[in-house]
């Protein structure tokens, strides 16, 4: 029903009087030609009109896109065209817009139901469940032309303290839309393995936030399979309302019938029968005719165990028809998240065309799409969705931003804010300038990010200055590192140039050189920030460092789908290092508990055989060593966006192998050849969490000369914190109860580890503690070498914890003679998330 706003109507005069002006300013951009019409849509509710938000529109034309009403009800559609309404409670006659130069209000009706019996309602669910199998099959190949728009508003964020907003989190400069995109693709799907986008054109402005999906095909999802997995959000599986036994998980309410196009439609609501489960809760259409989907509306909150958001809201609207298998024309997500006081959404809308399902075929090579031109203007298409004033100020801010940069004024501007403010630049906040449309940055950090101290430099900094550039078809970065100590009064620097390119197939190069220090132990068990503090305030050293004067050149690529080869080679003179002479230590202070009268030796490594390595560290040598290794991934998943290939997440087995040589030529005295295989998987098992494991062995099957840098170490802990592993084949690699040297050694071993995250499977079924919303962690961890026969250590903790920490407590048993208890704490949020994602 189309209706002209009355003259004499106070509520429409309002209105005119406060939107005239702006619709005169709008229109004149949004009407591309005299063949558009804009609508005005609002719906009667109890307070009057109201402006009806994502109301989707669609035609019988497959060409088309589907139209959507934006924030502000505005919506464009073509004159001479047949337009029908899908909406879950609004409604209107099919219509067909005439030419007219004004915008038009559009009134819709609430939707008239009608009550049926509870069996008939029953029999038609039943019908889709029993159907489920064959859909989720055919929904796995598909094919379509998506147009998406994507948004990140942050509405509040804490207090902006100096110095710290900004870089732990947004300052309050970042509220509003930070984040704009607008994109038209083709993307492509096959099974669970495998997805293709090529990019047709794209609109962006501010800086994208990283709040899961950002793929088009991430942003469709197949409510047919039995679960829905939201790996950005949580560790377990969510069941679909059509599982074989929905009956046992869900409580179905029959909300009566209405009709669409003509079509009987049977409406549903579905809530969980338990609390604290990861269920569903929501609202569904069933066409009566077809049993096909016609509208789908899927919640979780944080009581269905979900992590970093606090709620994702889920639509996605079918087109009506004959065919049993009916296909999406829209899909709209919307996350809400609160982090540490941060406040905000990120949501996008989607409307798809010439969508194909491709079950008939099959697909023998990995699917290639083309390259994009990235010249194309997003004006050459029908776009089915208008800006609100409040999208266009943030492209208009966006774009002006960028004018004012590539004319100079910022920059200037920026290079006055240092010159004015050198000790706030070089200490506090250091300098990051973004340019060739932010794709290119250089950034040096502050002085503080790199500074603390160790027995062997004493106090020392570290200025580090990053260059990042950004090509269609490559990177490159360089990263730079001058190391200071104060007390050793030694200047170090290090070198990092990484090149990657063939983006299709990921390959990268590496040349780093430079005269720096490093950990014996390559996989860094101990983060330098937090032996400062045991250092200084506990008297307590296990940072073991020597210098390495070297040269190392490396090469990896992946040959074929899974299967990646990597080999490193590297020439270096190295050379031990001993603790400075009266370092500080606050801990022998008369009010330090922990009064220590001196630290720990530099190479005092705590293993049981001494012969390794004396108090005064190795003899100086030089090592030349080849380092080569190989890792298959089976039935590998991966996205392909814009031909870059992106690897996913595989409930199969990993197997990995790696074979370093020591080579005594050229002046070096090394001489061993060291053999590693190993296994490890990570598989979702439903809804009752994500487990993981990890299984290698292996050692040197010739040791002439073996020096203690080359042996193999073992990731202990012997902090209170937690910290991230930087193994290079399993991020689970962690003792959390063993010495960090120990146990290293020239021999043989075996190691295994296990870890399972409920994610709430276990405690959200307690009483209190499900409301808490925190998950369980269990494991083991298990070692056989030549000190211990058997190493096992049995670990529980918690995370989760007010959504950024957690705790762990871990036994150990060295042969099952000597028993160590230890509790350890760790933070899950990255604090880096906000800066790499700040505006620049």
């Amino acid at each position: 029903m189309i209706e002209n706003p009355g003259i004499n109507s106070s509520l429409f005069t309002k209105w005119v009087l406060t939107t005239g002006f702006f619709f005169c300013a709008l229109i004149t951009h949004l009407i591309i030609a005299q063949n558009q019409v804009v609508y005005k849509l609002v719906s009667e509710g109890a307070s009057g009109f109201e402006v009806a938000q994502n109301v989707v529109f669609y035609n019988e034309e497959p060409e088309d896109f589907s139209r959507i009403s934006n924030e502000e009800g505005l919506v464009r559609l073509e004159v001479g065209q047949r337009y029908q309404l899908i909406h879950p409670t609004l409604a209107v006659s099919a219509i067909t817009p005439f030419s007219s130069s004004d915008t038009i209000l559009l009134v819709l009706k609430n939707r008239q139901f009608e009550s049926i019996p509870d069996s008939v309602s029953l029999e038609l669910f039943e019908k889709v469940v029993g159907y489920r199998r064959y859909r989720s099959g055919r929904y796995k190949d598909i094919s379509a032309e998506s147009f998406r728009l994507s948004q990140t508003r942050i509405d509040r964020v804490p207090r902006e303290i100096p110095y710290v907003s900004g870089r732990f989190f947004p300052g309050q400069s970042d509220t509003g839309i930070v984040y704009l995109s607008k994109v038209v693709s083709e993307f492509i799907t096959f099974g669970l393995e495998q997805a293709s986008e090529r990019i047709l054109s794209k609109v962006e402005a501010g800086k994208i936030s990283k709040l899961g999906w950002r793929e088009s095909a991430d942003f469709l999802i197949n409510p047919y399979q039995r679960f829905l997995f939201f790996s950005e959000i949580s560790k377990r599986g969510y069941r679909s309302p059509f599982d074989d036994d929905y009956q046992s998980h869900y409580r179905l309410t029959n909300k009566g019938s209405t009709l669409v196009e003509g079509n009987r439609v049977y409406m549903y609501g579905i809530a969980p029968k338990r609390s604290f489960t990861p269920l569903f809760s929501g609202e569904i259409w069933i066409d009566s005719a077809t049993s096909g989907l016609v509208y789908i509306d899927l919640k979780l909150t944080i009581d269905e165990q979900i992590e970093l958001v606090d709620s994702l809201e889920i639509r996605q609207i079918y087109r009506p028809g004959v065919e049993s298998l009916n296909h999406p024309i829209a899909s709209f997500f919307t996350f809400h998240f609160d982090i540490l006081g941060s406040f905000g959404r990120f949501e996008t809308a989607q409307t798809y065309r010439n969508f194909q399902f491709l079950a008939d075929n099959t697909l023998s090579t990995p699917i290639v799409v083309e390259d994009f031109d990235r010249q194309q203007e997003m004006d050459r298409y029908v776009l089915p969705y208008i800006l609100s004033a409040t999208q266009l100020n943030a492209l208009h801010d966006d774009r002006r931003y960028r004018e004012r940069w590539e004319a100079g004024e910022i920059a200037d501007s920026l290079q006055q804010y240092y010159s004015d403010r050198p000790f706030q630049t070089l200490f506090i906040k250091g300098i990051n300038l973004p340019f060739y449309d932010n794709r290119h940055y250089v950034r040096i950090y502050p002085l503080w990010f790199g500074t603390g101290f160790n027995t062997v430099e004493g106090f020392y900094t570290r200025l580090i200055q990053e260059s990042n550039f950004d090509f269609e078809d490559q990177q490159l970065r360089n990263t730079l590192d001058f190391r200071l100590g104060f007390s050793d009064n030694r200047l170090k620097f290090r070198n990092v140039l990484e090149w990657k390119y063939d983006l299709y197939r990921p390959s990268r190069a590496t040349l780093d050189f430079g005269n720096y220090v490093f950990q014996f132990n390559e996989a860094n068990p101990i983060l330098p920030l937090i032996n400062s503090f045991y250092s200084i305030f506990l008297g307590r050293n296990y940072l073991r460092l020597y210098n390495k004067i070297y040269t190392k050149a490396g090469w990896e690529r992946e040959l074929f789908n899974g299967f990646t080869y990597n080999i490193t080679v590297e020439y270096a003179r190295r050379n031990s290092l001993i603790n400075y002479s009266d370092p500080l230590n606050l801990s022998g202070a008369s009010w330090s508990p922990f009064a220590r009268n001196e630290f720990d030796r530099n190479n005092d490594v705590g293993s049981r055989e001494q012969r390794i390595i004396s108090r005064e560290g190795f003899r100086a040598h030089n090592a030349l060593t080849i380092d080569m290794d190989v890792t298959y991934q089976l039935f590998q998943r991966y996205k392909i966006i814009d031909g870059r290939k992106i690897n996913l997440q595989s409930n199969y087995p990993k197997f990995y192998a790696q074979y370093k040589k020591g080579l005594p030529v050229l002046g070096a005295i090394t001489d061993f050849d060291y053999l590693a295989v190993g296994m490890g998987s990570t598989s979702r098992l439903g809804n009752a969490g994500t487990t993981r494991f990890d299984i290698s062995g292996g050692g040197f099957l010739n040791r002439n000369n073996v020096q203690f840098v080359d042996y193999k170490h073992f990731n202990g802990l012997q902090t209170i914190f937690l910290q991230r592993v930087q193994d290079r084949f399993s991020d689970i690699k962690q003792f959390r109860t063993m010495r960090y040297y120990n146990n290293s050694t020239d021999q043989f071993f075996i190691e295994a580890h296990f870890e399972h995250n409920f994610g709430g499977y276990l405690l959200s079924k307690v009483p209190y503690i499900n409301r808490t919303k925190i998950h369980l962690v269990t494991g083991f961890n298990y070692l056989s070498s030549e000190f211990d026969s058997h190493f096992l250590e049995l670990f529980f903790g918690f995370d989760n914890i007010l959504k950024v920490g957690k705790i762990e407590f871990a036994g150990g048993w060295d042969d099952f003679r000597v028993f160590r208890l230890t509790m350890r704490v760790g933070v899950n949020f990255d604090y880096n998330f906000y800066r790499d994602n700040k505006r620049r």
